[in-house]
């Protein structure tokens, strides 16, 4: 993803949120934004969000400020838990689908949902349901197929705590076919 100046917004209101979760003391919230301002300022606003966010160093100085090293902890676990609560229910669904890798596919992205920094609310099950009925936009599944077909190795990077129950599934799918 290329960075766009809504980018730069975008970040300091993660590091607001995250001082949030990390502490109650509006001072200490307070200190972080402006903190997580000054460096925003004084940078290159080139590359990709990530590396902005990276730059800034949100994460450092929240925990520097506050002793919390990962403000994101209990959300992560509440994500696990919600997915988890559902798996083998989607389980089903994929296994049920006339074309199980394809509806894998499809859960993995329903799963990229959970994302605690850019969605607030989601009802996860409606969402899985709701994607195994529609066709993508992009569509490069057969060619997907034939590579997961014919590999002898699969390298698989998951990002976010929730959604790496529904990449469990599709990682199973992908051995099984």
């Amino acid at each position: 993803m290329k960075l766009r100046l809504n980018c730069v917004i975008c970040i300091a209101k993660q590091a607001l949120e995250a001082a949030r979760l990390a502490t109650n003391d509006p001072k200490v919230q307070e200190e972080v934004l402006r903190s997580v301002l000054r460096r925003l300022t004084k940078m290159e606003w080139v590359g990709t969000p990530l590396q902005l966010v990276r730059a800034s160093r949100v994460t450092e100085l929240i925990e520097k400020l506050t002793g919390i090293d990962d403000p994101y902890k209990d959300l992560k676990k509440a994500s696990n838990d919600e997915a988890l609560a559902i798996a083998d229910e989607v389980k089903s669904l994929i296994a049920s689908h006339e074309d199980s890798l394809r509806a894998a596919v499809k859960v993995a992205i329903a799963g990229n949902i959970i994302d605690f920094v850019s969605v607030k609310a989601y009802d996860l099950r409606a969402t899985i349901v709701k994607l195994l009925k529609q066709k993508p936009a992009i569509d490069d599944y057969s060619r997907l197929r034939e590579e997961v077909l014919n590999a002898e190795t699969l390298l698989y990077f998951a990002d976010n705590a929730g959604e790496i129950v529904f990449d469990k599934l599709l990682i199973e799918e992908m051995i099984r076919v």
